[in-house]
């Protein structure tokens, strides 16, 4: 049986790899960075230290989307990724969309109380289950 720090762990790296272009935006969003920043940055905030090969996909389809820039720093290697409009706009749809997210892995054991033993926050049962179509729990 894993112990409560590696579940969070592995929870933690999960949300961390899935909502990664959120993340970066959010980055982005306070000051334009270059990808060893945001790294460091992850990893200072989260503990979570993320390869290279892991941030610069999501930087260049980022790009590609419209959600940031890339500038050309003072070094031959040094770029500079900076939010547009557009980016700030998606990051405040997902910031707002984001508060029904930890509820999407229960979609599937709400209705068994024996799995959930109230481990999650009964108010927001209704939320996820009438944002997913599904009927509402008895209280």
């Amino acid at each position: 049986m894993l112990n409560l720090y590696n579940e969070l762990k592995e929870v933690r790296e999960r949300c961390v790899k899935s909502f990664l272009d959120v993340i970066i935006a959010s980055i982005l969003a306070n000051k334009p960075s270059w990808g060893y920043e945001i790294i460091a940055n992850i990893h200072e905030k989260l503990h979570i230290l993320l390869s290279p090969g892991a941030i610069y996909p999501v930087l260049y389809s980022m790009e590609r989307k419209g959600l940031i820039v890339k500038h050309n720093g003072d070094g031959v290697r040094k770029r500079f990724y900076e939010i547009t409009e557009e980016g700030r706009r998606w990051l405040r749809e997902m910031l707002s969309a984001s508060r029904y997210v930890y509820g999407i892995p229960t979609v599937f054991a709400i209705r068994d109380k024996k799995i959930l033993e109230k481990k999650i926050y009964p108010q927001k049962l209704g939320e996820i289950s009438v944002l997913l179509s599904l009927e509402p729990l008895e209280k």
